[in-house]
């Protein structure tokens, strides 16, 4: 979505926040200043990044605002409007988006947060059912973390230019 605009200054224009925002070279050279002119307030930069958590669906024509967050496991449907933070496990959609339902009871939503399982290998789960409720895979995965079976998966990194160079 971009940046936030300063809807709160007499206009929301870059000119009352962009230093470098050139509004009229001409004008200014002619009013002898070096920039055309003066910001009182800069506007302050903004994070625009948005974190996605782990094992999220996000549908088609989707619009994310900048600096939310997404959580694990969250479902974003077709062409919602996202302008808040998403909680984890929760389904959205709308204009702007609303949590529509949950995918799991607060006690699973807990234990699969603990639990981490997007931290292990899927060949680990080779002896838990893919339709699985979430407190069996819990359970099943807490067993071999627990029993030192497996170990957290930690891949190594591929770096782009060695991919496609």
């Amino acid at each position: 979505m971009g940046e936030k605009h300063p809807i709160e200054r007499f206009s929301s224009s870059a000119v009352t926040y962009n230093p470098t925002f050139i509004l009229s070279t001409s004008s200014a050279q002619d009013a002898e200043l070096d920039r055309p002119y003066q910001i009182a307030n800069p506007h302050q930069k903004q994070d625009l990044s948005i974190t996605i958590g782990h094992d999220v669906w996000i549908g088609n024509n989707v619009t994310l605002a900048t600096g939310i967050s997404i959580g694990n496991g969250a479902v974003i449907a077709t062409r919602a409007v996202v302008t808040k933070d998403v909680p984890p496990y929760a389904v959205v959609a709308g204009v702007p988006a609303k949590v529509v339902k949950y995918r799991f009871s607060e006690t699973e939503i807990e234990n699969l947060t603990e639990i981490q399982w997007w931290n292990y290998a899927y060949t680990d789960f080779k002896e838990i059912k893919a339709d699985a409720e979430p407190k069996e895979l819990c359970d099943k995965l807490r067993e071999k973390i627990e029993s030192g079976s497996i170990e957290r998966y930690e891949p190594s990194m591929v770096k782009f230019h060695e991919v496609f160079d």
